[in-house]
């Protein structure tokens, strides 16, 4: 053949860029580039290269990118012939272009958009699993507007979510899954308070896709902090979840635990008045069935050690409210001081006895509280119980038996050690409890969360959003649940207990199911 390839119309089409855009015509195209393949970077008048006329023939693009093209060329719109590609949702040749390492992933065009903003935005999730394996990718850049990749697929995930956009929505928790699949680094900015991922998901009260994030993101920083200043630990302490959110499936609570023994969490933290977050967990959500508290006080020490504005440590806090579940792991943490005296020189024994709480009383005495140590007022809580008259109080206090032995002698009421009547107990003083729980309320709800998110509570979302997003996320886990609970005709969410093949069993443990299933409202996974 005797074609001129340097010859160009009145549009500055060549040869090349011809044949490249006609599949009739790859036998033209291999041999313009066997023959002369100097005049292959020629544009025409958009400044656009054979490239771009090979966008809808793969077979002639694998040959131009096998050439020495420039890959990285810039049209007249600042396009490079991958942003052109994203920009204009054209995915087809993008399989073919991530494979050649001699693409520049990180050029951005004339709106100051790089591929990975566009894919991101468009949930591109075949193409972006190609583009984050790139080692150079760079999820930090930031145009003039301050925008980055993931500022903008979380602004627009909000607007979804305020929306109810599910069929939108559904698309981007399968981006968060790439990203978190792929170790994509999540503890950055996405907004312009500075808020992470987790802190996003967390002001809306999205605990699905917290949950997702704890179990299945090992990289997980909770003390990053925003331009407010707040870290994960001040954000537990201020939020108050709404009603709404109870509905979700997820079991909070239990999700606070794994929250709160991240390697990374603050537990040092301090907010108003000086309470921790342990602290305000207590005060606000315990219910008496809360377990794995020794888990959390053995991940950070300072939850058991830090005291508040008024000297009261975690102990003395607990025995006020009357936490009877939490006392025995909070008295056996690591740095506990069962003797710690707060502003009035009270310690957490010189309460149970004012508050008449036999049981908290005895198991701080055998626990090696002193009944000697005075307040301010010079009152000791063996000389309380003298003044009182509470013979049964100051026998507790002089002989205090194990916690299990006072439970067992308690149920026989006033019979306790077979002595008859001598063991008269006082009623609880509930109106000085009710004091306590009333001035720790007041501290807490002083406090104002100063942040743009807003949690969605109508009925659609509780019913959809959470159900939904679930089966995404943990789509195993829900296939599981939906087979089991299909014959009784209601969500894979709710109900009371799950019953599965033994083989079933084995192969969710595995797949972090049995994990997840310990954050369900009443569901349990059990086998035959």
């Amino acid at each position: 053949m005797d074609i001129n390839t340097m010859i160009q119309n009145e549009n500055g089409v060549t040869a090349l860029m011809a044949a490249s855009k006609d599949s009739d015509l790859i036998f033209v195209v291999k041999y313009l580039l066997n023959h002369d393949s100097d005049n292959i970077n020629l544009y025409d008048k958009n400044k656009e290269t054979a490239l771009f006329y090979a966008i809808y023939n793969i077979d002639a693009l694998r040959l131009l990118l096998d050439s020495n093209i420039d890959a990285n060329y810039l049209n007249n719109n600042q396009d490079s012939f991958l942003t052109y590609c994203c920009r204009n949702k054209i995915y087809g040749p993008l399989k073919t272009l991530f494979v050649k390492d001699i693409v520049d992933v990180n050029v951005y065009d004339k709106n100051e958009k790089t591929a990975l903003m566009y894919l991101m935005e468009d949930c591109r999730i075949a193409e972006l699993k190609y583009l984050v394996d790139k080692e150079t990718i760079n999820f930090y850049y930031e145009n003039s507007r301050k925008e980055t990749a993931m500022s903008i697929f979380f602004k627009n995930y909000y607007e979804c979510y305020k929306q109810l956009n599910m069929e939108k929505i559904l698309k981007y928790v399968e981006v968060i899954k790439v990203l978190v699949e792929k170790n994509v680094n999540l503890n950055i900015s996405i907004d312009e308070e500075g808020n992470t991922p987790m802190m996003f998901f967390f002001m809306i009260e999205d605990w699905i896709s917290m949950t997702y994030l704890i179990l299945n993101y090992t990289n997980l920083d909770l003390s990053f902090k925003n331009k407010k200043g707040e870290s994960f630990s001040s954000l537990c302490e201020k939020h108050k979840p709404t009603k709404e959110s109870t509905y979700s499936g997820i079991n909070t609570k239990y999700l606070m635990y794994y929250i709160f023994t991240q390697p990374t969490f603050d537990a040092s933290y301090r907010g108003i008045s000086g309470i921790n977050v342990l602290m305000n967990y207590i005060i606000h959500y315990f219910d008496n069935n809360d377990a794995n508290y020794n888990k959390i006080l053995s991940s950070h020490k300072e939850f058991s050690t830090v005291t508040n504005d008024d000297q009261e440590n975690l102990l003395i806090v607990a025995t006020k409210l009357g936490r009877q579940d939490v006392i025995y792991n909070i008295i056996s943490a690591e740095g506990c001081n069962v003797n710690q005296q707060d502003i009035l020189g009270n310690t957490a024994l010189h309460y149970a006895i004012m508050l008449n709480d036999y049981y908290m009383a005895n198991l701080l005495a055998y626990n090696k509280a002193d009944i000697n140590i005075k307040n301010k007022e010079g009152q000791s809580p063996v000389n309380m119980v003298n003044n009182s008259g509470d013979s049964t109080m100051l026998k507790f206090l002089l002989k205090p038996c194990p916690a299990y032995k006072f439970k067992e002698k308690e149920k026989k009421g006033n019979s306790l050690f077979n002595l008859g009547k001598s063991y008269n107990f006082r009623e609880l003083n509930v109106d000085l409890r009710k004091k306590y729980q009333e001035k720790y309320n007041s501290m807490i709800d002083s406090v104002k969360v100063d942040h743009k998110y807003i949690p969605n509570v109508t009925p659609k979302y509780n019913t959809e959003y959470y159900t939904d997003v679930f089966k995404v996320y943990f789509n195993d886990a829900a296939e599981a649940f939906d087979n089991e609970y299909s014959r009784y005709g209601h969500s894979p969410l709710y109900g009371s207990r799950v019953k599965i093949s033994p083989e079933l069993y084995n192969m969710l443990i595995n797949k972090n199911t049995l994990k997840l299933n310990a954050f369900m409202h009443n569901n349990y996974l059990y086998h035959s």
